[in-house]
């Protein structure tokens, strides 16, 4: 078997030898080998007895003040770098720091559009409101029959000879007036898209409204006739010869072919000339301006 090896260290010492009869003693030095192990401990040992007698002396002058100007030393060589590392902080960070304030004022302030945007439909909608109540006062003002019942519509554009509105309850027939003038007859709904109502104005190439005329300042009625659109105007034709047409009275609907009767459509403006054997025919002045409507109502009985 191999022998297991281990780590010396070598010492001297000194035995005494005798000749083992009672003899002659002798003095010989003598090679001693002791364990590695044993001579590393006392010096670990050494060491931290060192290191804990250092400490208490640092202690004790750092106590009486003996290590100030080695600390005004050394924080002369720190101070610089601490305030190098500090601004170099500062310019890493704070940018850093202003983007992210940045992106918290930009959701903030897409928050307080969001919430205007609410608040001004809401008060859009109290102002139709406040506006359709005022014309619905007007129009119970306007001494119109009492068993006639209303619906209110938002009209959304006018084009042309049609006016378009928006209601819960458009149905195509229906008629449309507004309150403006104890209620102005507008025509009527002649067809319905997508929960939109086409009404056919009086100026509309396909309108045809019976109609009578009444004096401005009796009310009694002076002749009959029809309303016809065209194309942006509408005149009073069919009017019999010998029937009177005076500028500035009422044109009024007649209450046949499912009109409402006695609704303003407009007043008598310019008579036009007449050959023989027609009919007296004259301009219609329009008593309110289609484009400026924002309210109106669907007649669900008369």
């Amino acid at each position: 078997m191999t022998p297991k090896t281990r780590s010396t260290i070598s010492g001297t010492v000194t035995r005494i030898i005798g000749d083992g009869k009672g003899g002659v003693w002798n003095w010989a030095p003598t090679v001693v080998k002791y364990p590695l192990g044993m001579r590393s401990s006392s010096k670990t040992g050494y060491f931290v007895g060192l290191y804990f007698l250092v400490s208490l002396l640092l202690i004790f002058l750092d106590s009486r003040k003996f290590l100030k100007p080695v600390h005004n030393l050394v924080g002369g060589f720190t101070t610089p770098v601490t305030s190098s590392l500090f601004n170099f902080r500062r310019v890493l960070v704070s940018p850093l720091t202003s983007v992210f304030s940045v992106g918290d004022l930009e959701k903030e302030n897409v928050s307080l559009r969001e919430r205007n945007v609410q608040l001004e439909g809401i008060i859009a909608q109290i102002g139709a409101l406040k506006e359709e109540n005022e014309h619905m006062r007007r129009l119970l003002a306007a001494g119109l029959p009492p068993s006639m019942l209303f619906s209110p519509a938002r009209v959304v554009s006018v084009s042309g000879g049609s006016l378009f509105l928006t209601s819960e309850k458009v149905q195509e027939g229906l008629n449309v007036i507004t309150s403006q003038d104890k209620g102005v007859f507008l025509g009527r709904v002649r067809g319905v898209y997508g929960g939109r109502g086409e009404v056919a104005l009086p100026v509309s190439v396909d309108s045809k409204i019976p109609a009578i005329v009444r004096d401005k300042d009796t009310g009694d009625r002076r002749a009959s006739g029809l309303v016809l659109g065209k194309g942006g105007r509408a005149i009073v034709d069919q009017v019999f010869t010998g029937e009177t047409l005076k500028e500035g009275d009422l044109i009024l609907t007649s209450g046949d072919q499912g009109f409402p009767p006695e609704l303003l459509v407009g007043f008598v403006g310019k008579i036009l000339p007449v050959k023989e054997g027609a009919f007296r025919q004259a301009e219609i002045v329009l008593p309110v301006d289609y484009y400026k409507l924002t309210n109106v109502f669907l007649v669900t009985k008369y």
